[in-house]
């Protein structure tokens, strides 16, 4: 068993196998996740920019899968779905660190992995790896790099050399110090929502030119169509830029591994590409454009959600054939990556684990893809979507309370769209008197409901009413 050790508490069993000494078919290969954030997998192939940033790698991956998705429109939340394997509220990370503060002083709280939930790094070490968490940014990602035996973070790049470039350089100075070990590398960066914001208490906030400003009103600011189009235009040519800029930097950081790509004892590795968020360009489709603002940005739509997925590595006769087709453009969510790697690597799974290896070839006995944030919950099954949004402002997915509330089908807290055809969710279908869309309706509930008191259900003795109170009072992260 291995103790992990929690930032709040003291050491705790982990429920975590025994490893064996060495799989039975060679050296453990090297693992790399490089993960984005604010990068969309847009089902319309004229308008989806991420396929430049799968070509920027020398070779075509070993699988690209076409419908993957966010368990959460909270980067931060995201991430810990990643590296857990399980749902956001399932986790949850609501544990105050020691000291810790935020804007106007007030205490943060949902900060903290629970000690007792194994992460991916900590398994990693368990099975001999080196580990080590590569960042360029993000508030309160200490969190996560604490589970990691080295943290590296470049905080501010140089003209000469961007912080990516940064971070590049020291990639390949630590994967060259580690090569007589098997190495678990995670990096985020390409942090594309930071030069999206419009949020105008950002640092990284950026002016819109004046066609597309927004005109202030007692009301708080608004856009007529003329405004709105013009936003969305600079919005969508600032992405444009931001891609075209991360493209290179993955080139780089990938060709800074490949020196000591392959050890003296001849390493496989396996490398994936993922962002944990998209980002929103200025659309209002989804809940009507009453309730989804320009500047809405942390909504479960499915452009939100939506996000490119792609390994490369070997296809070994032991991992079976690369997938096919069909099944790279099945539904597949973060929570998958942890078994697909711990599967290459010939790792236990933890329990409570949810997620398939995608590599694996078995059928998918779980075809949806889950999310919950904030007064919100929704799920990905076939071509449609199910949302419940309860139009709470202090509404938390932690909260109990919403799942009796998502038992109840009305016409106000639900929306249903058909994302293949319809993936920016203008035409609402929910109510629909039509065969197909009514009785998809009933299924999705079913799915949605059967994951909120299953594998998405909050656990029952993590959120009092005093604690909750306590978060909707703080400023907590990831859980509206």
């Amino acid at each position: 068993m291995l103790a992990v050790l929690g930032g709040c508490s003291g050491p705790v069993e982990a429920p975590i196998a025994q490893p064996a000494i060495v799989p039975s078919d060679g050296p453990r290969p090297d693992v790399v996740i490089i993960v984005l954030s604010g990068v969309r997998k847009d089902s319309r192939p004229e308008e989806d920019q991420s396929g430049a940033l799968i070509r920027a790698f020398p070779t075509p991956p070993l699988a690209e899968f076409t419908a993957a998705y966010a368990t959460s429109a909270s980067t931060f939340t995201a991430f810990a779905s990643l590296i857990t394997g399980l749902y956001p509220a399932a986790i949850p990370i609501c544990r105050p660190r020691e000291g810790s503060s935020t804007l106007k002083g007030r205490r943060v709280w949902c900060t903290e992995l629970p000690s007792a939930r194994p992460s991916l790094p900590d398994i990693m070490a368990a099975y001999g790896y080196d580990t080590v968490f590569l960042s360029t940014g993000g508030v309160g990602f200490d969190t996560f790099a604490e589970r990691f035996e080295d943290n590296i973070h470049i905080e501010m790049g140089s003209a000469d050399q961007p912080r990516d470039a940064s971070l590049a350089q020291a990639a390949g100075t630590w994967w060259t110090a580690h090569q007589d070990q098997p190495r678990f590398l995670l990096a985020h960066l390409g942090v594309i929502e930071e030069a999206m914001t419009l949020d105008q208490n950002s640092a990284k906030f950026k002016p819109l030119p004046p066609e597309a400003q927004p005109t202030m009103t007692s009301r708080g600011p608004v856009m007529n169509e003329t405004q709105q189009a013009a936003m969305r235009t600079e919005l969508k040519k600032r992405y444009t830029a931001e891609i075209a800029a991360l493209a290179p930097a993955l080139t780089a950081f990938d060709a800074a591994l490949i020196p000591a790509g392959l050890s003296p004892t001849g390493r496989d590795r396996y490398t994936t590409l993922l962002s944990v968020s998209s980002v929103n360009l200025g659309e209002t489709t989804g809940f009507g454009q009453e309730h989804s603002r320009f500047d809405a940005y942390q909504l479960l739509l499915e452009r939100s959600l939506h996000v490119p997925v792609a390994i490369w590595g070997p296809a070994l006769p032991a991992s079976g054939p690369p997938p096919s087709a069909d099944a790279q453009n099945e539904i597949a969510e973060l929570t998958d990556i942890l078994p697909t790697l711990l599967a290459r690597v010939t790792a236990v799974l933890p329990a409570g684990a949810v997620g398939r290896d995608l590599l694996g070839g078995a059928p998918d006995t779980t075809p949806w893809a889950y999310a919950d944030f904030g007064d919100m919950l929704s799920v990905r099954q076939g071509p449609y979507r199910l949302t419940l949004r309860t139009y709470q402002h202090d509404g938390s997915s932690l909260d109990p309370a919403l799942t009796p509330r998502a038992r109840v089908m009305n016409n106000t807290d639900w929306t249903f769209h058909h994302v293949v055809d319809d993936p920016l969710e203008v035409s609402d279908l929910y109510g629909s008197a039509e065969p197909e869309p009514a009785e998809a309706i009933q299924r999705l509930h079913r799915t949605l409901m059967s994951v909120r008191s299953g594998d998405g259900a909050p656990p029952p003795d993590a959120i009092t009413p005093e604690k909750l109170w306590q978060l909707r009072m703080s400023a907590g992260r990831g859980y509206w």
